[in-house]
């Protein structure tokens, strides 16, 4: 069963159901909310091909073969999530990116 992301959530947070086993699935690029700070330059057909389309159809069935599922609510034209913090070019940050 997945339950209803809390306000503000940028995951959704999907447990694995019994019997689980050691596995868990993330879907880092599928997300397509847009966080109300983003202001993209580019229009929305030209974002829409940097998601992961229908990655997280692909994976939903995960929880119920005991996978736990982790899933970004966020597109990937907000932020890569699978990238480390050094390989954003700090000249297209309006502020230095904080340090962990």
């Amino acid at each position: 069963m997945t339950r209803p992301a809390p306000p503000g959530a940028v995951f959704d947070e999907r447990p694995a159901r019994a019997p689980a086993v050691a596995v868990v699935f993330d879907s880092p690029h599928s997300g397509f909310e847009f966080p109300e700070d983003f202001h993209p330059a580019a229009p929305l057909a030209a974002l829409r091909t940097t998601w992961d389309a229908h990655v997280d159809r692909l994976v939903a069935s995960a929880p119920g073969a005991g996978i736990a599922l982790l899933a970004a609510r966020f597109p990937r034209a907000y932020i890569d999530v699978n990238r480390d913090a050094r390989d954003l070019d700090p000249a297209l940050l309006a502020s230095p990116w904080p340090e962990p």
